[in-house]
């Protein structure tokens, strides 16, 4: 298993790798259930509040490699490194059918609290230059378990997703001194249209370039490019509310999804070393991505893409807000 650069789209690909994605591999009972598959792995970390826990285990099927030093090698033409990254499982609950609207705030609160401890602590492995948190929620059919659970990963790479955000981030900066979600965010709550649910340090709203039917932004009000700087205190407490609320309508709506937490990068990484993102703190804006998962937008986007969302943004907010 290696990583290898695709020089036509400039983007690093897992080549040689059994599927990352624990649902799709297939078990004869649940695995992360107390008697399961992956009961006995070595825990990184857990966390408690004395009647809910949440664990943090290696990913077992994982293709990434945590041992090693990162090595690049040229062939000819072409890049390549070893799969060297961390994919780690956050077991949530001992509750194998529990969706995240069923989460109390007390489940909640453990949940980002890992999520935060997680990729504070791998940001200080100056190799990774990306963590992400991905909850995979529910599936179209031919789901083998249901158990609730999210991935922390740990890349080498900034995916082109984030890495995206961050040129318009900054690009947006130069021209204008802003930070650009700051002021995403301002003409959202001005306009009003597709606002889901907000507080005094958290807004969530249907994104006006959804890509998908009822995806929605949920993201602090003020300025912060880091997540974990943020999940705790009183700010801890507004997100596991505003999550709570605005969770169980989402469901009600698209039931399976994929719940996306973007950070800002690894500064400790030599990217970062490199001055290549020096106003990283003043121009990136930490934010989590709800985006439901139907059937009919891969093909489209797959084939030219380019996404295609039959709901407009607007009406998705409203039927969200009239939900449940």
């Amino acid at each position: 298993m290696e990583w290898r650069k695709c020089l036509y789209t400039n983007q690093w690909y897992l080549t040689g790798a059994q599927e990352i994605e624990m649902d799709t591999l297939k078990y004869d009972s649940c695995p992360f259930c107390p008697e399961g598959e992956f009961s006995q792995a070595k825990k990184i970390d857990e966390i408690t509040d004395g009647t809910n826990k949440v664990v943090c285990i290696p990913n077992p099927q994982g293709s990434l490699r945590i041992e090693g030093e990162l090595n690049r090698e040229g062939i000819g033409l072409f890049d390549k490194m070893n799969n060297i990254g961390a994919d780690e499982i956050l077991i949530e609950t001992v509750d194998e059918h529990k969706t995240f609207a069923e989460y109390t705030e007390s489940q909640l609160a453990l949940v980002f609290t890992m999520y935060a401890r997680r990729i504070a602590d791998l940001k200080n492995d100056s190799r990774f230059r990306q963590i992400l948190a991905i909850k995979n929620q529910g599936e179209y059919a031919g789901v083998p378990f249901q158990h609730p659970y999210s991935h922390i990963f740990a890349f080498p790479m900034v995916p082109e997703r984030i890495g995206n955000e961050l040129v318009e981030s900054r690009k947006h900066y130069e021209r204008k001194d802003r930070c650009l979600f700051c002021d995403i965010i301002t003409e959202e709550l001005r306009a009003g249209v597709r606002i889901i649910e907000e507080n005094d340090y958290f807004v969530a709203f249907c994104p006006f370039a959804s890509r998908f039917p009822y995806e929605v932004w949920l993201s602090p009000k003020n300025h912060s490019y880091t997540f974990e700087a943020d999940a705790q205190n009183d700010k801890l407490t507004k997100l596991v509310s505003i999550t709570k609320k605005i969770m169980p309508k989402i469901e009600k709506l698209a039931p399976a999804y994929f719940f996306l937490l973007h950070t800002g990068p690894n500064e400790k990484s030599a990217t970062t070393k490199n001055n290549q993102w020096q106003t990283l703190a003043i121009d990136y804006h930490w934010h989590i991505e709800i985006t439901p998962k139907f059937s009919f937008a891969m093909y489209f986007e797959r084939s030219s893409g380019f996404w295609a969302n039959p709901i407009p943004p607007e009406k998705a907010a409203e039927q969200i807000r009239r939900a449940i």
